[in-house]
């Protein structure tokens, strides 16, 4: 099964956005869960932005440039997420540091 959880930019709205609209895992236990949450932010007229994710079985903590923006969500995949990217929708825009850290369990 080819799960996944888009964090993403869009320039055209200055927004921020963790997505489980798409097949995240576990959302049947109820009508609201998936779905889509954003937060405003303005790129800086340099076009960067720096994402810092704290990743574990079933939860994002993100932080955009430093804390201007944070967000989290609750997952719940089968076997958790293999990867993660991180998306734009505007070419001028660069990655100017992407960190992820996978937290342990701490059962």
């Amino acid at each position: 099964m080819h799960e996944q959880l888009v964090v993403a930019l869009n320039t055209q709205i200055d927004k921020v956005y963790i997505s489980r609209q798409l097949n995240s895992g576990n959302t049947e236990f109820s009508e609201h869960f998936k779905g889509m949450h954003e937060a405003p932010y303005k790129i800086s007229g340099k076009g960067e932005i720096r994402f810092h994710a704290f990743v574990d079985l079933s939860s994002i903590e993100l932080f955009v440039d430093g804390g201007k923006v944070a967000m989290t969500e609750l997952v719940f995949p089968e076997s958790g997420f293999e990867s993660i990217q991180f998306l734009s929708n505007h070419e001028s825009v660069s990655l100017k540091e992407g960190v992820i850290y996978r937290l342990k369990s701490v059962w």
